[in-house]
C-alpha cells in the first residue's frame, strides 16, 4: 500500500477498491461493472472505512446518506 495512505484504510477496503478499479478497466465494456454495482461496492468500502474510524474513535461518526451518494453517481 502507498505509504501516503497507509493506516488510513483497512487492507480489506483497499483490496476491494483495487478489485473494483481493475474491473472498471476491463478492455471489454461488457465485462465492466454497471454504475449500480460500482456504487454498491463504493458504499461497502465506505462502510468498512467508517466502521474502522468509529472503532478507533467512538465519539466521531460521519455517515453519508445514500441520497447524496446516488446524486453523486449521476455526475
Amino acid at each position: 500500500m502507498d505509504v501516503k495512505i497507509e493506516g488510513q484504510y483497512l487492507p480489506k477496503a483497499a483490496m476491494q477498491a483495487t478489485q473494483l478499479t481493475l474491473k472498471c478497466l476491463e478492455t471489454d465494456p461488457k465485462q465492466r461493472p454497471s454504475m449500480k454495482d460500482v456504487l454498491k461496492t463504493l458504499e461497502a468500502i465506505e462502510a468498512i472505512h467508517e466502521k474502522s474510524k468509529e472503532s478507533k474513535n467512538p465519539e466521531f461518526s460521519l455517515h453519508f446518506s445514500s441520497t447524496s451518494l446516488e446524486e453523486s453517481s449521476r455526475i
